[in-house]
Order: structure tokens, then sequence, then C-alpha cells
């Protein structure tokens, strides 16, 4: 991690100074006395060779690489090399000069960008094209128009103030407002590297811009009719002529009635509506989630569609004024909202005075709870599937800063070294998937094989139980191309919520993946993605990120605790061709409602009559969906046979079914098939004692083959839910 700036020596400080101000002599006399490696870094990360670049000086570039400075080392938060800045400054000498010291073409920042493409970026506009007598964007404006575009928290509120305080950006609105309309087309007509995110980021953007456009036209006619009036002073005239603050409060205002921040709903969904691009999936996705009958807050779905959901954030340290996360401040009145700084506290005062001085008297502020009351408390309070999914219960185990959380954004890296996929063939051959090979499908892959892709959920793995008996199961039947998906390191017990939050980003890597082996002749119309509990989602969630349509899913009891509402969080029937989904703990480890084209209660779907009364029965039937799965892989799947039904799966809509129809559950479940079905049987599926000698002795329960599938904290063969 980059040292904070406090920490830097005064010499270091000093070099920095001097590198901002072009001070070229003084650089020079500061390091010819000071022998020092000149690849520390500052607060950002940025070494004194990239301020140098950023600056556009070669002259000090030249003077760090004789000093010995990496021109690929850095520590920036955006992964920026030396050479991004400098082909970000327009200087094409200086780009050369790096280039001949070995700066990396290849290097990409946190949004995929080589260097080559920030020069394109520059050159196209802040340079005159073709008939052009002038630039789209003013070249002195690059730098501050770039910072603008990076930002990640995209709160109307904090995306207007960032527009306010970039130098020069808010004087020239209209043509920025041009820029990202321009940006946008771009990205949406780039072939196969079409990005619809970035294309709905600049979309949106645009959007806050061409309000404030509309707030700076609409205070000048205010101005006009004014003038031949009293004069007023000139502060007031000052306050009033301050259009982002002016929309700042519009944003802020809050409906009476609900507390809604009603002309901020208004204008988000509208964003949304003028998105020009409406066959792209990101558009349908948006639509859908705010068309739904309990749909989230407009900001939630933009923030998630741009960045990524996040399934787990501390919304208790959120500045309530512009999203920003980490919120150090609190009103010091009556300590209930947090705020970025004074300038927020101050935009937000004019609603919040009026609940202050309430929330202020609130007795939960002024009493306090001793230890012992707290422990009364939490021991009464009964035990419910969230907590037991943070290790069978042991809350006290998880520390969210013991485990790996990823930011769910365009800043995490694709391939994720924490995201593996592996090939398993009939006899067992094991190899990792390197998406770098061009040749990789020639080796051990079948072409011939019908191609399963196998995700875990909640604290598995590449060879962890009980992905691992399906896995098995296929190989046995002999007739598969198995990929598993080992997401493991994400997914850690008993780092639940975190295992949650990341659900998004492992699916767009894993979207990357199936990209890429389809390019290398994967053929997606013989490909499913079977997943069980989270990993059920992520088979849902990959569909996000896909320009093409997935073939079938097959989602084993999805996880519910901690899944949030919405299309694009989790496994859905319109995420491909064909839906399937098996419900064996529904309302409690599992989602209760029905989510596939065809949804398969198995015993009710609640809980299995062969896990009554053990010390876990919930997480033993969420558990044994994957044996069920198993099961109907032989006999062209006889084996379990399932009724059209009307139960409910223990909720949801009643599906009228004409009775009598008859169909198999699982992997060879008919695609055309539409519905619920009911499947029932009393004895633990999969297991040898049952089905004469056939299966797998992990799925037999304890005095069945003395073979134990429980959750055990220390066992390496655990129940990974």
């Amino acid at each position: 991690m980059a040292p904070s700036k406090e920490s830097l020596i005064d010499l270091q400080k000093e070099i920095f100074d001097k590198i901002n101000k072009n001070e070229v002599s003084e650089i020079k006399t500061l390091l010819s006395m000071n022998k020092i490696k000149v690849d520390f870094v500052d607060e950002n990360g940025m070494s004194p060779l990239q301020h140098a670049c950023y600056k556009g000086n070669k002259e000090i570039v030249q003077m760090l690489l004789d000093q010995g400075a990496d021109v690929n080392a850095g520590q920036h938060e955006h992964a920026y090399t030396a050479l991004h800045f400098a082909a970000l400054s327009g200087n094409a000498d200086l780009c050369h000069l790096l280039m001949s010291h070995g700066a990396r073409l290849t290097a990409t920042n946190s949004v995929g960008r080589t260097p080559a493409q920030m020069a394109a970026f520059v050159d196209y506009f802040v340079k005159a094209q073709g008939l052009q007598t002038e630039p789209m964007l003013p070249p002195h404006l690059a730098d501050s128009f770039h910072k603008f575009i990076m930002q990640v928290n995209v709160y109307p509120v904090r995306v207007a103030m960032n527009l306010q305080r970039s130098s020069g950006l808010l004087e020239n609105a209209y043509k920025i407002q041009k820029v990202l309309e321009a940006l946008r087309h771009r990205e949406m007509t780039r072939g196969a590297e079409t990005n619809e995110i970035m294309a709905f980021k600049y979309h949106y953007l645009s959007c806050v811009v061409a309000e404030i456009i509309k707030c700076q036209k609409r205070q000048e006619a205010m101005k006009g009719e004014k003038n031949d009036k009293d004069k007023i002073s000139e502060e007031g005239e000052e306050k009033k002529s301050d259009v982002v603050e002016i929309l700042i409060r519009k944003f802020l205002k809050c409906s009476k009635s609900d507390g809604v921040p009603e002309y901020q709903e208004a204008f988000l969904r509208e964003s949304v509506r003028e998105f020009p691009f409406r066959e792209s999936t990101i558009f349908r996705q948006m639509v859908a989630t705010l068309a739904g009958t309990d749909p989230p807050s407009a900001v939630s779905v933009v923030s998630a569609a741009i960045n990524g959901q996040r399934g787990f954030n501390d919304n208790a340290l959120v500045c309530v004024t512009c999203g920003e996360e980490k919120a150090s401040k609190k009103c010091s009145k009556c300590k209930a909202v947090q705020y970025c700084d004074r300038e927020c506290q101050r935009l937000h005062w004019s609603m919040h005075k009026k609940a202050c001085a309430r929330l202020g008297q609130s007795p939960s502020q002024n009493t306090k709870t001793s230890d012992v009351d707290k422990e009364q408390i939490k021991a009464k309070r009964p035990r419910g599937p969230i907590e037991e999914a943070i290790q069978n219960g042991a809350v006290n185990d998880y520390i969210q800063e013991n485990c790996i959380w990823r930011r769910g954004n365009d800043r995490d890296s694709c391939p994720d070294p924490e995201v593996r996929v592996y090939l398993y063939t009939p006899g067992n051959n094991r190899r990792e998937l390197d998406s770098r090979e061009s040749d990789w499908l020639r080796h051990d892959y079948d072409t011939t094989r019908e191609n399963i892709i196998l995700i875990h959920g909640y604290a598995g793995g590449d060879n962890t139980l009980p992905i691992a008996v399906l896995r098995d199961a296929y190989l046995r039947n002999g007739s598969y191309n198995v990929f598993l998906v080992d997401w493991g390191a994400l997914a850690a017990a008993p780092c639940y919520p975190a295992a949650v939050s990341n659900l998004h980003p492992v699916a767009r890597c894993l979207s990357r993946t199936l990209t890429t082996l389809r390019n290398l002749g994967l053929p997606i119309h013989r490909t499913t993605c079977v997943g069980h509990s989270l990993g059920a989602h992520i088979c849902g969630i990959i569909a996000n990120y896909l320009l093409f349509r997935m073939n079938r899913i097959i989602g084993l009891d999805p996880a519910k605790p901690l899944i949030r509402p919405g299309r694009v969080n989790r496994l859905d029937s319109g995420d491909a061709d064909f839906v399937e989904v098996m419900h064996t703990n529904a309302g409690y480890y599992g989602e209760s409602i029905r989510m596939g084209h065809v949804d398969f209660c198995v015993n009710g779907g609640k809980i299995q009559p062969f896990c009554e009364g053990r010390s876990n029965d919930q997480l033993c039937s969420h558990v044994w969906a994957v044996c069920f799965m198993a099961l109907s892989l032989d006999n062209d799947g006889r084996n379990t046979i399932a009724e059209s039904c009307s139960r409910r799966c223990p909720s949801g809509p009643k599906i009228a079914q004409r009775a009598g129809v008859y169909v198999p559950m699982g992997h060879h479940t008919p695609s055309e098939i539409r519905g619920s079905f009911c499947f029932n049987s009393i004895l633990p599926p999969y297991c040898p004692r049952y089905h004469n000698g056939h299966g797998d002795n992990r799925c037999c329960l304890p005095g069945d083959m003395n073979t134990d599938l429980s959750f055990k904290k220390k066992n390496n063969a655990s129940v990974k839910s």
C-alpha cells in the first residue's frame, strides 16, 4: 500500500513540489545533491516520474530516468503507468522517450485502457479533426475532464460537485456534454469491443451536465427579469447565480410523505429512458428493475449498472448528501447522520434541520445498554439463516477486515487470480484454463461431448463437497466436458457477506472467460451452467455481462440470505434460453419464489424428510440438492420423474397445471417445459444403499454408509453450501 503523504520525508515532498511547479533547475540541483532512489510514491501511489509525465515535462523525465527511475513502476490507484500519463499529456516526444527506455505498451489501467488508447483519446478530442476549426475539447481541459469521467461515485449530487470543482469544466459545460455524447456513441460502435457499461456511464454524466446547463439558462432568464427591479446585494447575487448549488438542493429535497428525493428519482429514471441504445442489455435490465412491483431507488440501480452491485454496504458510513462511502463526519447536534465534510453538511442542512432536534432527543441515542444486557439480547435473539450462513452460526468469528472484498466495479481486474476454471474430462484429467493460449481447447477437450460449467456456493472450492459429488457424477457418466469454477478464496467461511458482495465481480470475470472459450470454439448451444446456492446466482448474473445468449442454466436451491431484489442481482428466467430451478430448502437457505421457466419443488421444497430431526435440518436440505441433481443424470432422468402441480414451494403464485403431466427433473428436463412440478422421495438421493449400489457414498446419511456430509469447521471434506 502506498504510504500516506504525512509519512513522506521532506526531501520527497520537495521533489514532488518542484515537479508540479516545473522547476527544472531546482530538480536538477536536488537530484545531484541527494543520491536517492526516485521510485517512491505519494498518497495516490504516483512516483516522481509519473508526476513529470503527467506535467508533460520531457526534461525532468529525462533527469529521473538518468537517476534510475523505473519506467514501469508505480502503485497508482487506477493502475496508470508513466506512459499512460505521458499519453494523457499529449506530448509525443515524451512517449517516444519512455518507449525507448522499455515502457510497456500493453499495460492497461483500471478500465482496460492502454497508453495508445489514451493517446488516441487525447488526439481525437483535444485536436481539431477533419473540417473542424477547433477541437471538441480545449487542450487545457483534458486533465480535468479525464478526472471527471473516472469518478466512481455516480450519485448525481457528487457528479455535480465534481463538475463544479474541476477547473474549467463548468465554464465549458456545453462542450463537455458534446464530448460525452461522442464518447457514448464511440463505445457502442466498436464492434466486438463494444462496452455498454462505459457507454451508459458517459450518457449518464452527459445528462447531469445537460441538467446543469438547463439550470444555467433558467438562472440567466431570471437574472434578466430582476435587472429591471431593485438591485440585490453582491453576495446575494453570487449565491443565487450558483446554479450547481441550486440543482443540488433540488436533488436533495425529499417528499414529506415518504422521504423520497422526488426530483432526483424522476431525473434518474428519465436519464435511463433517454439512453438511445434500446436493444442493449444494460438498458433492458435497468428498465426491468425500475418497472418492478417494488423497485429499488433509481440511484442504486444506476450505480449498480455502472459500478456493479454491492452485496454488502455499511450504509451508516455513507454521506447522506453525496453518497460517498466512509464518511467520517457526523452532525454535531443529533449524531445521527454522516457527512463527507462541512460542504456536504451545509448543503443538506436545509433538509435536515427540522429532523435534527427530534433525532437528537431519540431515546436510543441517550440510553446506554450494558454489556450484560447486550449478551442477554443476543442470547434471546433467534438465529437466522444469515447468521448460520456465517460459519454455521459462529458469528463471533466473522471479522469484515479478514475477508476478501472485490470492489464490484471496473477497477477490478480480469482475469481474477482468485477465480480459476478447471477442465475435467472422463478419466479425471484436470487442467487449469489459460485464456492466453489460443489452442487451449485442443488438449483433452472432446468436441462431441456436451459442456457443463459447475459453480460452487459459499465456502466451496475446486475439490470440496458437495460440488465434488456432482463433478464426479458427470465424469462417471462419460458424456460431458466439465468446467469447474473455483472462486473459493472469494467465498471463504466465515465471510458470507463478502461472498455475496463478490457475486458480480466473479460473474463479470467469468463472462470474459466464457466469451474467450466461445471464441476458441466452445459451442454455447451445447453448454449448460449448473450452480448450487450462491453459484446458481453467478450463473444468472453472468448473463448481465455477455453479448450473446446463454443456452441453459440449472439452479440448485439458489441462495436466499442477503441476496438483494432485482433481476440483475439473482438468477432469473431471462438469463438463458431455458432456466431450470430445483428447490430443496425454500424460504430459509434457498429462495422461495419461482425463478425459472420450470421450478421443481422437491418433497414440498422446504425440509427434506431424511433430514428431519438432525442437528441442522435446514442446511442438510439445502446441500442435498446436489445429490438430487446427480441422481437425475442416469437413465435419461427416469430416476427423478416429477408431476405437474399447483403447490407452493413453499410460497409464490399458484400455477394452474393440467394434472398427470410427468417430466424428468434435473439434467434431462425438456427445454420446452414450463411451470411448477413436484418430485417426492423419502430416501436420500444418489446413495448406493437405496439405488442398487449405484451412486456416491458421500450422498448417504450417517447410518447408511457411515458417511457424513454435515458441516464441520476444520474438516477439508466438509459441506460447502
